[in-house]
């Protein structure tokens, strides 16, 4: 729509202008939906028409709408081996060879990979900053004088080698040391510390449906 507003406005000054437009708009829509999708092939096609308009133009016109003029970029050489396996679409019954998409062929994929790039750096982002998160967490619980108290206090080794002797007997799964350091901080907060003390005051058969789920730990 541009392209034609232009030229019936009369922005275009030169052959050369117009061309370059119609093939920088083909361009983008190829480098856009990569070469496979549905725009692309009726981009294709109306490039190969225009191809075949412009080698029907005097040598001296089809100079002003080559693709080095167009583009101001040399185009570059491909093998016809080559050809086959990048952007030689058959267009009509003619084997027609896009040098516009062989130039932007792999932009869709790069743009994919660079999304998906993007995307894992964001998520792995997303955990150092939880894991941050949880550090400041854990200094602002220890801070003096409950950090001192804590590496002070002989009990809680005993402690935890107590829970970590009774835990098959109580069903529990282990209780790191790190980690029992902090029930007692928050005794409130600790689901762990709510089991244990469920488990220790329980008989064996409510152990086992406190273990598998079927009955929950005391509040």
């Amino acid at each position: 729509r541009k392209i034609k507003e232009k030229l019936l406005g009369g922005e275009y000054t030169t052959l050369t202008e117009m061309v370059a437009d119609v093939r920088l708009m083909l361009e983008n829509a190829y480098r856009f939906h990569g070469p496979t999708h549905s725009t692309t092939k009726k981009g294709v096609r109306l490039e190969h028409v225009l191809e075949q308009k412009i080698a029907l133009l005097p040598r001296e016109v089809r100079e002003l709408c080559s693709l080095e003029s167009t583009s101001g970029r040399a185009v570059e050489e491909i093998k016809e081996t080559h050809r086959n396996k990048t952007a030689k679409i058959s267009v009509n019954g003619d084997n027609f060879f896009s040098h516009l998409l062989h130039r932007v062929k792999g932009c869709r994929a790069a743009r994919e990979r660079e999304v998906k790039r993007k995307r894992m750096e964001a998520v792995k982002q997303g955990k150092i900053d939880k894991e941050n998160e949880v550090v400041k967490w854990d200094e602002r619980l220890l801070e003096e004088p409950v950090g001192s108290q804590i590496r002070s206090m002989w009990e809680l080794p005993t402690i935890g080698h107590f829970v970590f002797l009774v835990q098959s007997v109580l069903n529990i799964p282990e209780v790191a040391q790190y980690e029992l350091e902090r029930i007692l901080l928050l005794p409130q907060s600790s689901s762990t510390l709510s089991m244990l003390v469920t488990s220790l005051l329980s008989s064996p058969p409510v152990r086992l449906q406190l273990a598998g789920g079927e009955v929950p730990p005391m509040p």
